[in-house]
């Protein structure tokens, strides 16, 4: 139960809005951008009129930014400066633009500071959960003490409720439980003395949230309850929805099947009444109900409840969540039916693997696109080559010049049979890998789902321990088999990469955070070292994360407890260098010169492997135009480092693959939605 309501409770999550003061403007946002633009060139005379332009589009939809005088001819510049940033300020960071809201945020305090404490205090708040958004967590936690020091000399109690609920969302982020629980008090008590329940329902909800993490269901519970009584006072359905669906988890924590089942269904219901059905709370409101039958083993009751819940997904192109409803739908159907079951256990397998194909053609495109431009370079070079061999014969003469022609004649007939033998090997062994992978994988995918599903059911426990065996050597087998594929891929000519642009360190951070759990296991310490500032390039995110994680498993796994794994990012000139150093038990100086070659395992290898991954790491170090390098003293330090350049501009070629790409995969792509206010550390779907 605990994994199926954990798979899509972060989902759930996304959709609460703090109070009603966040709803998404209508205003396309580079409206603002070019008011914004012109308002910087034009004279002091003009700026009021575009000021008020600006306010008046920018705070249609803030609850929380009052002003008490327009913009006039007579205010002074630094006031309306303020006025203006400000708005635009609110408008970013209720539409989800947080760099573009930190932008003005730096414009606005300087004058805040002077003019207006209130504005400074909610400036300093959206400044804290502004940094929290792009994984900067230490900055965001000192910008909110900040806001909560300056709230509290100021007596400015709601910016202060404020920055103890932010407080609260990046230590849960953080998964420092007691932190939270903390912040999240102090929070609600201090909204009690605000007088306002605008945003009270919020930090009763995120307080549900806490103590359901902290697994303390009795206070989750309280809490829930009086989530779902807040926002029903302000006639929010959708904050009722979701109070009500953490209230179901609740429950369902402590046992409680049965006011759990009761909490979900008057989820579904409250969304059914809503005036516009919200489709995606409706499909997750009737998952939960699912669930909860399940747990109570009346499987026949769950099976309408998910068919409808798949249809749901399936409408609004959420292809994942579909995927694990399948699952589910499996379950339900074992006992009763069980041909159906296995036609969804089926369907589950093959959706999977769909998926799982789609991320493969994004990988095999790219690198594609690499090997073309590789293979255009060497023929101009060519090209080149074979100019200056023709000069050089016209000058020693005819006779020598027909001899030289010949034997170029010659070469290039020897050149073309040789590359299209190799072409013929390339495609047959791509051909070999891709048909036995997708062969093994499929079936794999269906025992491992059943050996899940057995060992969950079986009581007996030395037969969980089998099964368990089972599905951890078969996940062995199944990543085996992908690395594989992808070795293959990245020397074949159909692979081509997708690049995407953002900040590459704090992609870095966030794969190192998916590693601390397996540190912690093994009792090693994992530290993240970035750059004072971002990051800005293109990237392909698929391969940086099979590089890092290779490098970092690794890491962990040759580390012994209470060794250290640190992760570094730094930039200098044109190119970006991803460190992952360890202070195991290092590699022996003759294994070095081997240490890429596929299959390959040196002479301190202690534990089981396949030898893939370095191999895996240095193709597609080599793909990106990069390298990786390696230096170790055994039992003291080892460093693995991935070079690569800094890639600031994309080809037309490049950009074409991607918008190809965008429409190829458009139906496998679930459609972006506003980031949660909080994360908890659960997997979505």
């Amino acid at each position: 139960m605990m994994a199926r309501f954990t798979t899509i409770i972060l989902i759930l999550l996304a959709v609460l809005q703090p109070g009603k003061m966040a709803a998404t403007s209508t205003t396309p946002i580079h409206n603002v951008d070019s008011l914004l633009s012109v308002y910087e060139k034009v004279k002091k005379a003009d700026k009021a009129t575009l000021g008020r332009q600006i306010l008046s589009l920018c705070l249609a939809d803030d609850q929380l930014f009052h002003i008490d005088r327009q913009p006039d001819k007579n205010m002074p510049l630094d006031t309306l400066n303020l006025l203006v940033w400000m708005a635009a300020e609110r408008y970013y960071y209720n539409n989800s633009y947080f760099k573009e809201s930190l932008s003005m945020i730096g414009k606005a305090l300087p004058l805040s500071i002077k003019n207006n404490p209130e504005y400074h205090a909610t400036l300093l708040c959206d400044r804290g959960y502004c940094l929290f958004k792009t994984s900067r967590n230490n900055e965001a936690i000192d910008a909110e003490m900040k806001a909560e020091r300056f709230s509290k000399r100021h007596g400015l109690l709601l910016p202060l409720a404020r920055s103890y609920n932010y407080l609260a969302i990046i230590n849960l982020s953080l998964g420092c439980i007691d932190e939270a629980k903390h912040f999240v008090q102090k929070a609600i008590d201090t909204d009690r003395l605000t007088g306002s329940d605008q945003n009270t329902h919020n930090y009763l909800g995120i307080a549900c949230e806490v103590y359901n993490v902290a697994k303390e269901p009795d206070i989750a519970i309280r809490y829930g309850h009086q989530a779902v009584d807040a926002a029903r006072a302000l006639g929010y359905d959708a904050g009722v929805v979701n109070h009500l669906s953490q209230l179901s988890y609740a429950y369902n924590r402590k046992g409680n099947l049965q006011q759990a089942l009761a909490m979900s269904k008057e989820a579904v219901r409250t969304v059914e009444e809503m005036e516009v059905v919200d489709r995606n709370l409706l499909a997750i409101s009737l998952e939960y109900v699912a669930f909860n039958l399940l747990d109570m083993k009346r499987n026949s009751e769950a099976v309408p409840y998910i068919r409808r819940a798949i249809a749901l997904q399936e409408e609004l192109g959420n292809f994942r969540s579909a995927c694990y409803d399948h699952l589910s739908l499996a379950e339900a159907l074992e006992v009763d039916y069980p041909h159906e079951s296995n036609k969804a256990m089926h369907r589950y397998a093959v959706m999977l693997d769909s998926l799982h194909r789609a991320e493969m053609h994004e990988a095999l495109s790219n690198a594609n696109a690499a090997l073309h431009n590789e293979e255009l370079q060497e023929a101009n070079e060519e090209g080149q080559r074979r100019e200056r061999l023709i000069a050089i014969a016209a000058v020693v003469g005819i006779l020598l010049l027909l001899g030289v022609i010949a034997v170029l004649a010659y070469i290039n007939r020897l050149r073309k049979r040789t590359q299209q033998a190799t072409k013929r090997l390339q495609a047959d062994r791509e051909a070999f890998y891709t048909n036995v992978t997708h062969e093994v994988r499929t079936p794999l995918t269906v025992i491992l789902g059943l050996a899940q599903k057995m060992r969950t059911a079986e009581k007996d426990a030395a037969k969980r321990d089998s099964l368990a065996i089972i599905e951890r050597n078969g996940q062995l087998l199944l990543n085996l088999v992908n690395q594989l594929l992808d070795i293959s891929k990245l020397t074949s000519d159909n692979l081509q990469f997708f690049w995407q642009e953002g900040d590459v360190a704090a992609f870095v951070e966030m794969i190192a955070e998916r590693y601390r759990p397996l540190a912690a296991i093994n009792g090693v310490n994992l530290i993240y070292q970035g750059p004072s500032q971002p990051i800005h390039i293109f990237f392909v995110a698929d391969a940086i994360q099979k590089m890092v994680g290779n490098l970092l498993s690794n890491a962990i796994k040759f580390t012994p407890n209470g060794g250290t794994v640190t992760v570094g990012v730094s930039s200098e000139a044109n190119k970006y260098l991803v460190s992952v150093t360890d202070n195991g038990i290092g590699i022996q100086p003759e294994d070095i010169a081997h240490l890429f070659e596929p299959f390959y395992q040196g002479a301190n290898h202690t534990r089981t492997g396949t030898g893939v991954g370095l191999s895996l790491v240095h193709q597609l170090a080599k793909a990106l135009d990069g390298q990786v390098k390696v230096s170790s003293s055994p039992g003291v330090k080892t460093i693995f480092s991935i070079c690569l350049p800094l890639k600031e501009h994309l080809s037309e070629d490049e950009r074409l693959a991607i918008a190809t790409y965008s429409a190829d995969t458009q139906a496998l792509t679930p459609p972006l939605t506003r980031q949660s206010d909080f994360s908890t550390g659960r997997p979505t779907t």
